[in-house]
């Protein structure tokens, strides 16, 4: 066993013990309690792993990236131990197994803070029962024949590693600075560690044990769902359980595979795009508007299917539109020479979602401006938004089905907005459990939109195997399960209706918008009077379907869209790529980017170091408005060079057998791994991009 001071994230010395695989107290754990569940059991203690890898690069010899683990880290009931090769690790959890006893019938639960990375460098050593991955080298649990059972904690949290401790409310040891860490170093099993290198080993596993002792307050090892939207899930099921004739609607509208194949093609997400008259410009003064809670609003306020879809053949112009006005519909249109109107700054078409269209498209940041015919699967109100932007000459329909519409169960609506007043009263009163209650509510979406049918994923002998499963025959399953409750489409609705709703806000600010993402525009000016009537519409919807809170005699409304700041300069080259000048709480201008691909506050310190060079290259001895030159920089060619420069990483997966590696004369047993290099993301445009920014604009529009 050895001790050593750690400095916590809280600037805080302790000291702390560690052991390693010889020294163990293996027979502090012989007398673990279990727990038990129908045909499970566990062993009640919470464990947690984690390794340390480096990456070497020997392609310049005829080799490959590659990365090799050269220290592990393990924590039972707040006992770290460390070990420095795998051989270590096998027998450390060898002797384990003997004093617990744990076994296929009992297992023993490690979490892994993205398992998906860890199993790639022991699944050689190990062999497995079952492994439960959303796809290739995405798992969120794998159980070995002797019964270790890893599961994934970054699945059950959704948050960085820092970021779970962070916001925990019992974690000492926290995770520390990962640049002083210094992952770029190349580190062998035999590299001596500093003491910081060592409470970072401490800190990763011990805080990731610390936190889920906080999740666990209210679970057990057996009832923890195993992702973040499992907790909304279970809190719906249970409130939807309360009343027999929600099992009955849900049965109603079970779905064939022809309508679920439909759902799959309509399926997307919020609306992103930049207005194409003003990409490339920076612009001043513009007001950053955002809906509040705009998901859980459109369940609360909107209809959804709520009958069984019912099949329509030959469908006439008449009958169409008076089934669109009227019921929840999903179709296939063709549309012959469709373009778009003048003057609408975010086309709705997405490239992407067509299912046929032709090489002669006219295409702007993955939106149709015209097209000699595209065929596109849409709902009703994707149909809405569509032919307010386009004209064509003719269009169709196919593969037409209907249902009925309804407002979605009252006991699911008042668990939303259960959510919805925790968060609104615990905001400023207690941070750990503001940050509970609105990551309830912020699940509700990923629980609405989770798909049922699940591809066989399967790993062997080293190779992902991924099979198609049969749709109706788990479309059958879910539907005969006691555990669902949820109707596959209403998560379609949700997304549509929160499109129509950013669109109501889009069509007044019109070519004034600059940006809009999901629930958010960014604009130059908006007309008053038509914002405020769309706030009282708003409200008028809060109000009669109970969609708000009350906090000191005040009420909080759910998706009124509301002023969230006021940028200096914006500046946008499309979806995901923008950056602005925002004066923080101090009244400092400071610079944000939001680039896909791009770290936020590394990419702008990147900006801002290169604004300072250009401002030097002009002669300019005191730069008052740094910023506003590291705007001008940003356009095509900038290249964030490296992860420390905001650039990001690349991996590369190696699915090799145990084998030896040597390295600074180490000679190191290594199988399966990820290597991982520093990577540069460079801000591109296309041709398609630059030749029709301004395909449909009036050039006489001042931007």
């Amino acid at each position: 066993m050895q001790r050593f001071l750690i400095v916590t994230a809280d600037g805080v010395e302790r000291n702390v013990e560690v052991y390693n695989n010889l020294d163990f107290p293996y027979k502090d754990f012989r007398f673990i309690k279990s727990l038990s569940v129908r045909n499970k059991t566990v062993a009640n203690v919470v464990c947690t792993f984690d390794i340390e890898t480096t990456t070497i690069d020997r392609r310049s010899t005829g080799g490959k990236v590659e990365g090799f683990m050269y220290h592990w880290q393990f924590c039972i009931n707040g006992v770290v131990v460390f070990g420095r090769t795998w051989d270590e690790f096998l027998l450390f959890m060898s002797e384990l197994e003997k004093s617990m006893l744990f076994s296929p019938k009992k297992h023993l639960v490690v979490y892994v803070h993205n398992l998906s990375f860890e199993f790639q460098f022991l699944y050689r050593f190990f062999e497995w029962e079952s492994v439960f991955a959303k796809d290739k080298r995405q798992v969120l649990k794998a159980v070995t024949s002797n019964g270790i059972e890893f599961r994934c904690s970054y699945y059950l949290t959704n948050k960085s590693l820092a970021k779970f401790c962070e916001q925990s409310k019992s974690c000492v040891f926290r995770k520390l600075d990962g640049e002083i860490f210094d992952y770029s170093k190349i580190r062998t099993p035999i590299t001596p560690m500093s003491v910081y290198e060592l409470g970072y080993c401490y800190c990763d596993v011990r805080g990731l044990w610390e936190a889920l002792l906080d999740l666990l307050e209210r679970d057990n090892l057996l009832t923890i769902p195993m992702t973040s939207t499992g907790y909304v899930r279970r809190d719906c099921r249970n409130a939807m359980k309360k009343n027999k004739d929600n099992r009955k609607m849900f049965l109603k509208t079970a779905l064939p595979k022809e309508v679920y194949e439909l759902l799959e093609e309509e399926k997307r997400g919020g609306n992103t795009h930049a207005n194409r008259a003003i990409v490339g410009i920076i612009l001043h003064n513009v007001l950053s508007l955002d809906y509040a809670s705009s998901y859980p609003y459109q369940m609360m306020t909107q209809y959804f299917p709520m009958s069984s879809f019912t099949p329509l053949a030959n469908v006439s112009r008449e009958t169409f539109y008076s089934m669109i006005e009227s019921k929840c519909c999903l179709f296939r249109a063709i549309f012959k020479n469709i373009r778009i109107k003048n003057n609408v700054p975010v086309p709705y078409i997405a490239h992407s979602k067509c299912r046929h269209y032709t090489k002669n498209d006219i295409v702007f940041n993955g939106r149709v401006l015209e097209s000699p015919a595209v065929e596109i699967t849409l709902n009703e109100i994707d149909f809405d938004i569509i032919q307010k932007q386009y004209t064509w000459d003719a269009f169709a329909v196919s593969d037409f089905w209907f249902c009925e519409r309804g407002e979605l169960p009252q006991d699911l609506k008042e668990q939303i907005v259960d959510y919805y007043i925790k968060k609104t009263n615990l905001k400023g009163v207690d941070a750990y459990l503001y940050i509970k209650s609105k990551n309830e509510l912020n699940a509700i979406f990923g629980m609405a939109c989770t798909d049922p049918v699940h591809d066989v994923i399967t790993i062997d002998d080293g190779e992902w195997n991924v099979t198609k499963s049969d749709v109706q025959s788990e479309l059958d399953k879910y539907y005969k399960s006691r555990n669902s409750f949820l109707p596959i489409q209403w998560g379609n609705w949700v997304t549509a209706h929160a499109r129509k709703w950013l669109q109501e806000m889009l069509d007044i600010s019109n070519d004034c918008t600059a940006y809009t993402d999901t629930d958010s525009d960014k604009m130059q000016s908006i007309d008053i009077h038509k914002f405020d009537k769309l706030v009282k519409k708003a409200i008028e919807l809060d109000e009669k379907n109970g969609a708000y809170a009350v906090r000191d005699g005040k009420r909080y409304y759910m998706g009124i869209p509301d002023f969230d700041g006021e940028y200096l300069e914006f500046k946008t080259w499309g979806a995901k790529k923008y950056a602005y000048i925002e004066k923080d709480k101090e009244g400092i201008p400071r610079l944000h980017i939001t680039v896909a691909g791009v770290h936020k506050s590394k990419g702008a310190k990147t900006l801002i170091r290169q604004a300072r060079i250009e401002a030097k290259r002009r002669g300019i001895k005191r730069c008052p408005d740094t910023n506003h030159i590291a705007l001008e920089l940003f356009e095509s060619g900038f290249t964030w060079k490296g992860a420390e420069n905001g650039g990001g990483t690349e991996s590369h997966w190696n699915d090799d057998p145990i084998h030896y590696i040597t390295v600074k004369g180490c000679k190191i047993k290594t199988a399966g791994n990820v290597g991982v290099l520093d990577s540069s993301y460079t801000l591109g445009l296309t041709e398609e991009f630059l030749e029709n920014m301004n395909f449909g604009i009036d050039i006489s529009i001042e931007v």
